[in-house]
């Protein structure tokens, strides 16, 4: 029996190689299946291991298409004689890589650090390139996209060695052609609040075949503490770090480009957390040639991916403090996605109700 999936978009525009994740009335025992599209294209499938429900199957799949697109799953795909293309392995270059792919896509390593003190001894991505130029953010790996810092890496706890020094476990929630899903584990090192001492986190990286962007979502353990005179309650900093662009960009003298993020933790154990590997709302971030890839007015990207894309009002003022949810979205409210909807015989779920709600972007400046 055939199942057929429509997905409507409610935003205009084109969708690349979109992650869509959707679930079928049927208990479906292989683990690659192919659909076919509205203009009779395969359309790889990955059955999702994580979070099964009795009666059904969930599956990702990577769709290029604008308005709707309605998908119709066919057949098993026979992996061993298909070969069918997806997210590829290869050799890491750091001795603490954890995995490194070619998502086709990108060229990415991510390292579980090694807890010494320098740049090069962080978790999180290391290296990062994207294929349609070849321009490495992170040529030496002395830096990492990924790393959260306040309140923990503060004068007042301290300035005691950020999360980013320490060592996580990474843990492989789904692994195919068209998903990768990684999560991180560790614990923040304790600085001098007794708040904030003793916190765990976690951090899930997913990365999907042909995709321009990537996802990620971090958790932590409930917390309040006062930093800079002001309230601070389950609100984290994140930043990405890349290394200058002078080996990229002979025409110039570059500074290195230095991102920065905050996003509300969840206020749960880190350890105990599930997730859908597609949240709402998100911003899709995308590695691009340009010098000047750092938003121009003051706010920053959610962490969600790496940040490289271009405020949508450059140039102008934005009125509202930092960390106001609100100013950003005035700043910046073409950025805000929305959810893709599916109906018919399987339908498209990004929030189960077994998962926590996703985490509030509260910012001021890497789906």
């Amino acid at each position: 029996m055939a199942h057929s999936i429509l997905i409507t978009d409610p935003l205009d525009g084109a969708r690349d190689h979109e992650p869509v994740v959707f679930t079928v009335k049927a208990e479906l025992g292989e683990p690659l299946w192919w659909a076919r599209d509205d203009a009779g294209n395969k359309v790889l499938c990955q059955r999702l291991e994580r979070d099964i429900v009795v009666g059904e199957s969930r599956f990702v799949a990577c769709i290029s298409f604008i308005g709707s697109c309605r998908l119709t799953l066919e057949a098993p795909c026979d992996a061993a004689s298909e070969m069918p293309a997806g997210i590829a392995q290869l050799e890491g270059r750091e001795a603490d890589c954890f995995v490194r792919l070619d998502t086709g896509a990108f060229d990415l390593e991510l390292c579980s650090g090694t807890a010494e003190g320098l740049g090069s001894s962080k978790w999180g991505i290391r290296h990062f390139k994207a294929l349609s130029d070849g321009v490495e953010l992170l040529p030496s790996g002395n830096n990492a996209i990924g790393g959260f810092y306040g309140p923990f890496f503060t004068p007042e706890n301290g300035l005691i060695n950020p999360p980013e020094h320490t060592t996580v476990r990474i843990e492989t929630l789904e692994q195919g052609p068209v998903l990768h899903h990684y999560r991180m584990h560790g614990v923040i090192p304790d600085g001098l609040l007794e708040e904030l001492k003793g916190k765990h986190f976690a951090i899930d990286w997913m990365f999907t075949y042909g995709t321009p962007f990537f996802q990620r979502r971090y958790v932590v353990d409930p917390f309040q503490t006062v930093i800079n005179g002001r309230s601070v309650t389950d609100k984290i900093t994140v930043g990405d770090e890349f290394e200058a662009a002078r080996a990229n960009w002979s025409s110039t003298v570059s500074r290195p480009l230095a991102a920065r993020a905050t996003g509300r933790a969840i206020p749960m154990r880190a350890t105990s957390s599930t997730w859908s590997p597609t949240p709402w709302p998100i911003r899709q971030t995308r590695a691009r040639s340009s010098r000047n890839s750092v938003p121009t007015c003051r706010t920053s990207n959610p962490p969600t991916g790496t940040s490289t894309g271009g405020c949508s009002a450059p140039g102008r003022a934005c009125s509202a403090r930092p960390n106001c949810a609100s100013g950003w979205r005035r700043c910046a409210p073409a950025l805000m996605r929305r959810p893709i909807s599916a109906t018919g015989h399987g339908s498209l779920r990004t929030s189960p109700s077994t998962s926590p709600p996703s985490p509030r972007n509260h910012l001021p400046g890497a789906r």
